[in-house]
């Protein structure tokens, strides 16, 4: 049996015809509570075998049974308050075997272009479903400020145009981001604490992950208040006078902070240490002498 295009319906009148109940549990959920609008249209569908085994996708080779093609306009991808609103979808989303396939995915991360590959695993098996992707897009300001844990209002100022590409692997209960940014053609700058000027080769390399219902992202290599968690390295490509070749760039005002933490703590251990030896074992450190000598 098979069926070809129908006319497009909003995600309101679709959701009382979604098959939930061979879909996994949680795939399940995250439909219902992440995907909050669009239109759809059916491109294709064909049953290959008995009807009954639709009922029972996740045993034995049943997944092979059904494929079904949608496409989508207008849609809308949320993960919570704090993660931008994925908006203006549109693509294809297709049932091929085990996985639900998202193919030529186009929209807008907040306010900010992106195209999306990716798809969900196991959607009809019993066990955890993966979903891996891979995504582009050209960030704005609020974007940059979002992926790299930065607070709004902070006088951290980004102009310009950049590439990003990120990939994602995981389960909705532990889900890992990767991704490479060329800042090349960016314009950054946080208060008198650092500057990039543009056409200076610059990429940065971070990860962030979602776990326990919260997303984690930060940075390591700008000033604490940057980063809250995670880990992203800003890797210098080129030469210039202010940096060598290959290094990560580092802010020398928290470099210098580090730096001085590390000598009282050293100072203080020695001291402790010291204090722990019998009297005839102590010796004064030649930099640090004992008060009153």
């Amino acid at each position: 049996m098979c069926i070809r295009d129908s006319s497009r319906i909003s995600l309101e009148k679709l959701g009382p015809f979604i098959p939930y109940g061979i879909i996994a549990e949680g795939v399940a959920d995250f439909i219902k509570t992440s995907i909050r609008g669009g239109k759809y249209q059916l491109k294709e569908g064909s049953i290959q075998g008995r009807i009954s085994q639709i009922a029972h996708l996740g045993e034995n080779e049943n997944c092979k049974v059904l494929h079904v093609k949608v496409g989508v306009d207008e849609g809308i991808l949320s993960y919570g308050k704090n993660v931008p609103v994925i908006s203006g979808i549109r693509g294809d989303l297709e049932l091929l075997g085990r996985d639900m396939l998202l193919r030529h995915m186009t929209g807008k991360f907040g306010e900010s272009p992106m195209t999306l590959e990716g798809r969900i695993t196991d959607y009809c098996m019993s066990g955890p479903s993966g979903y891996p992707f891979t995504l582009t897009m050209n960030p704005g300001q609020k974007e940059v400020e979002w992926l790299l844990g930065i607070d709004a209002g902070s006088n951290f100022v980004f102009t310009g145009k950049t590439f990003l590409r990120m990939t994602g692997s995981g389960t909705a209960d532990l889900y890992n981001l990767d991704g490479d940014w060329d800042l090349t053609e960016a314009t950054y700058h946080y208060k008198d604490v650092f500057t990039k000027p543009p056409s200076q080769k610059n990429t940065v390399a971070f990860k962030s992950s979602f776990t326990s219902g919260e997303w984690q992202i930060g940075v390591s290599s700008f000033p604490r208040q940057f980063r809250p968690s995670g880990q992203i390295a800003i890797r210098q490509t080129s030469g210039s006078a202010q940096q060598p070749r290959n290094q990560h760039t580092k802010c020398t005002r928290w470099s210098g902070a580090r730096r001085r933490w590390r000598n009282h703590r050293h100072r203080d251990l020695h001291q402790a240490e010291a204090a722990r030896r019998p009297e005839r074992l102590r010796r004064p450190h030649p930099r640090h002498p004992r008060p009153g000598r």
